[in-house]
């Protein structure tokens, strides 16, 4: 053996054994750095191999990757944006695995009822010592729009954003435009290719004839919305319904009942089919 190769032997058997110094259960996470969209979490941890598991560890992630569409299942109760699984061998010889994550912070953990989520959590339990150590975020770079759809899926598990308050605020939104006279080119815009309205007097309507219908018509002074409901159908769909009155000049006030289904397309929320029943009659 030369003599640099023997000077190399000599410092990796001099190496001290890394500590493992996991966190306590109660630790609540760093605090994040304001690049970090609201709502949303960005952790690394890592944890030491246990000693005679390291091929374990490379069975871990086959599992997770020949079951790959059971573990994408999983992530919108945990509100997963992404995971990420590395390993380092460290001068001392150990294996330590990585683990980076983006989750919102209503996000559970796993689900072990979850046949997939019980799988993993049996490994993790073999597999790595008990606990993690956390490492500080301090920067997160990511184009605006991905950080928009990384924060609505944090706080809704969803592509696109179905929650209540989006769907209220969309139809407020109509009916603001119903108000300054711009109706048609929101409807037009909002509604899907094949969207339809039913109104009160049991018209049906298609997207072109809303908004035909809404060029020049009078507009009203003011609208009130209340007691709305969601109802989800599924992860891509759900239905708003509500109480609207709405007035203008000397006019009795028009009040109905509002069901209007919304569904995701490329990610954001469309009308689908809005239908109208009075409540004055």
């Amino acid at each position: 053996m030369s003599e640099c190769g023997r000077v190399m032997r000599m410092a990796d058997d001099d190496v001290p054994r890394i500590p493992f110094r996991p966190v306590p259960r109660e630790f609540a996470g760093f605090p994040m750095p304001p690049t970090v969209p609201p709502g949303l979490r960005l952790e690394l941890s890592r944890s030491r191999v246990v000693e005679g598991h390291e091929d374990e560890l490379q069975e871990w992630m086959t599992v997770l990757t020949d079951r790959y569409d059971e573990a994408v299942a999983a992530l919108p109760a945990e509100r997963a944006v992404f995971e990420a699984t590395f390993r380092n061998r460290e001068a001392d010889g150990s294996l330590w695995i990585y683990h980076l994550s983006l989750m919102g912070e209503d996000g559970g953990g796993l689900d072990e009822s979850n046949p997939i989520d019980a799988a993993h959590a049996a490994y993790s339990r073999r597999v790595k010592e008990p606990g993690w150590e956390e490492i500080e975020p301090m920067f997160m770079l990511a184009p605006d729009h991905l950080r928009d759809a990384m924060q609505r899926w944090g706080e809704t598990g969803a592509v696109g954003d179905l929650s209540r308050d989006t769907l209220v605020r969309l139809e407020r939104r109509g009916w603001d435009s119903l108000c300054d006279g711009t109706g048609g080119s929101y409807y037009g815009e909002l509604m899907t290719d094949d969207g339809l309205m039913v109104l009160v007097n049991g018209m049906v309507m298609d997207r072109d004839a809303v908004v035909a219908s809404l060029d020049g018509v009078p507009t009203w002074d003011r609208c009130a919305m209340s007691e709305h409901r969601v109802v989800p159908i599924g992860a891509d769909a759900a239905v708003l319904v509500y109480r609207a009155v709405a007035s203008r000049g000397d006019e009795p006030p028009f009040e109905a009942l509002m069901t209007s289904t919304y569904v995701l397309v490329d990610g954001e929320p469309r009308l689908a089919l809005h239908q109208q029943t009075t409540a004055t009659h």
